[in-house]
């Protein structure tokens, strides 16, 4: 029997893997790369079954493989090991992705020799999540696999927990990164390596100066305790002479060793880049303060050409909301940015006068597109009123051509009902707005009127497609404003993605979770809805389920798990 799955591609029930590809007319197969997906599943790819599928897959021409596996178990080892060795034999493979749930020396091994074949492609790929058990001979064959690729433009690696590996090791392989001058992006996510220091990061860029054609560039030195403010003067020298470079991700997440001085020096480094796109993440680096903070201001005021531009300082008290108010009125230099994303914690005392500062920056940006900011955590901001709040309304309906929209601005004690009601009636002015994702938890003053007053401003986004709306713990919602709201997203033609966060909404019941679902039946274009109602005991989730067969055409989930009829089936079986 066969299973349909994703663009016309079956599953035999009994086969061990998925596999996909796209289907394709007779007569134009020959011109057409083709794409496939294999995803592993539970046992191991020496089964019979599985190697008559994969001997079906060697196309000449195939261009593009993913190759994904999340068992652990020594046989699915031994199989996607024969797999590397025996099956990638594609000599027109363009681009290749390969996601390990478990790594070991042998794994590495087997991958290195099979990049041999692969020396044709452009893109790899490489994701491993779990390298306790690879030492420095398992890195060592890894990077002697990589330098056979030799026309790499975009190099991605992934590799979390390898605690065995030398520094020595380490360095060896940035070192190995400047062979590969067509190289256009770079991406390194190398996680949980304590021993890594500034030394290591000095040779990452010595070879990241010899990349001439480089344009990204992604780096993550999370939680890399013996990393200093060096680091952070080495990383802008690599690309000070390479004008390619436009996009730049920096993660420094709780590198303790970093402070205000190492900030200073990432900033003179970078005034001499021309970049487009800038990510950086200081997250939990608790020795960077508001003094860090206002070389921000130096820089941006020297540097208007970022369209692009996300920061992250969640975590510690260092940084005050004098601190975030003189870093949010210095935005508004950035008078091109088409993307701002913002992220701080609610400790940090945000006040109304940082709001005021971060609304006056967004009057400025006419062409702003993307506005993220995630505000609150899980402590009450205190210090955010209604006065604070209008000056944010005041700018968000400024935005003419706003299409995606992510707030988070939970725990919002000191916000009445008459705010929010202001803050959810200026939806009604993003007409461009695509995409919304919305965070209120245990603001305690909502309740159906307020909600009644969100349903009314986004009735009208005929452009809607993605509304994620969190209102987890604010205990006044009842049944009669959920169902308003939920009758006002039929006129939301365009919306695809929904996704509803009620628990601990104590007044919901069943009655609720029926009409809502009798409701969205009518909206056609729904292709997903995920539904989060933990600790509402008025709802039964035996009964959610049932209802939600009232999607036929729909993709429901429940607590990120997705309902099935066989699911419900079974369940009824067992009552």
């Amino acid at each position: 029997m066969q299973q349909p799955l994703i663009n016309g591609g079956t599953m035999d029930e009994d086969s061990n893997f998925k596999w996909e590809k796209e289907i394709i007319p007779p007569l134009q197969r020959k011109n057409i790369d083709k794409k496939i997906l294999l995803k592993k599943q539970e046992s191991d790819y020496s089964d019979p079954k599985a190697n008559k599928i994969l001997k079906k897959l060697r196309y000449k021409s195939l261009s593009s493989l993913k190759a994904h596996s999340n068992n652990e178990a020594e046989d699915d080892k031994n199989g996607l090991r024969a797999f590397c060795l025996s099956q990638i034999k594609m000599k027109n493979l363009k681009s290749f992705t390969l996601n390990l749930r478990d790594s070991d020396n042998q794994m590495l091994a087997s991958i290195s020799r099979s990049m041999k074949s692969l020396n044709r492609s452009e893109k790899f790929h490489f994701i491993a999540s779990a390298c306790q058990s690879v030492t420095d001979n398992g890195l060592k064959n890894f990077t002697q696999g990589l330098k056979k690729l030799n026309q790499l433009s975009d190099l991605s690696v992934e590799i979390y927990s390898g605690a065995k590996m030398s520094t020595k090791e380490i360095q060896a392989s940035y070192s190995a990164l400047k062979r590969f001058r067509a190289l256009r992006s770079l991406r390194l996510y190398i996680q949980d390596f304590e021993r890594i220091s500034d030394k290591s990061v000095l040779s990452l860029t010595e070879s990241i100066k010899k990349l001439s054609f480089l344009s990204k560039l992604d780096l993550s030195f999370y939680g890399y305790s013996e990393i200093t403010n060096k680091s952070l003067e080495y990383i802008p020298r690599s690309f000070r002479n390479l004008q390619t470079v436009k996009r730049l991700h920096l993660d420094f997440c709780s590198c303790d060793q970093i402070n205000d001085k190492g900030v200073e020096d990432l900033f003179l480094g970078l005034r001499e880049s021309h970049l487009e796109t800038l990510q950086l993440s200081f997250s939990y680096c608790a020795n960077i303060t508001d003094r860090g903070i206002k070389n921000f201001s130096n820089f941006f005021q020297n540097y208007s050409g970022l369209s692009h531009l996300s920061l992250d300082f969640k975590g510690y008290y260092g940084i005050t909301g004098e601190g975030a108010s003189s870093l949010f009125l210095c935005l508004g230099y950035l008078r091109s940015l088409l993307s701002l994303h913002l992220y701080f914690s609610s400790w940090q005392i945000l006040t109304d006068d940082s709001l005021k500062n971060l609304s006056i920056s967004l009057q400025n940006n006419k062409s702003l597109n993307d506005l993220l900011i995630h505000f609150g955590d899980y402590l009450a901001i205190k210090e955010i009123t209604n006065r604070g709040l209008g000056y944010f309304i005041t700018s968000l309906k400024q935005l003419p051509v706003l299409k995606v929209l992510s707030l988070n601005f939970n725990y919002l004690v000191e916000v009445t009902q008459e705010g929010f009601e202001s803050l959810f009636s200026a939806f009604e002015s993003l007409k461009t707005l695509s995409s919304l994702d919305l965070s209120l938890t245990k603001c305690l003053s909502i309740a159906d009127k307020q909600i009644e007053a969100l349903s009314e401003g986004i009735k009208n986004i005929e452009s809607l497609s993605f509304l994620k709306l969190n209102f987890k713990d604010c205990i006044r919602i009842s049944n009669k404003g959920f169902l308003k709201l939920c009758s006002n997203l039929l006129n939301l033609i365009s919306l695809t993605n929904l996704s509803f966060e009620f628990g601990d909404c104590k007044k919901l019941s069943d009655k609720a979770i029926l009409g809502m679902f009798l409701l969205l039946k009518e909206l056609r274009s729904l292709s997903r809805v995920d539904l989060h109602f933990d600790n509402c005991p008025s709802i039964n989730s035996s009964k959610l389920k049932k209802s939600a067969l009232e999607l036929a055409n729909c993709d429901v989930f429940l607590n990120d798990h997705k309902i099935t009829s066989e699911e419900i089936i079974s369940e009824m079986k067992n009552e």
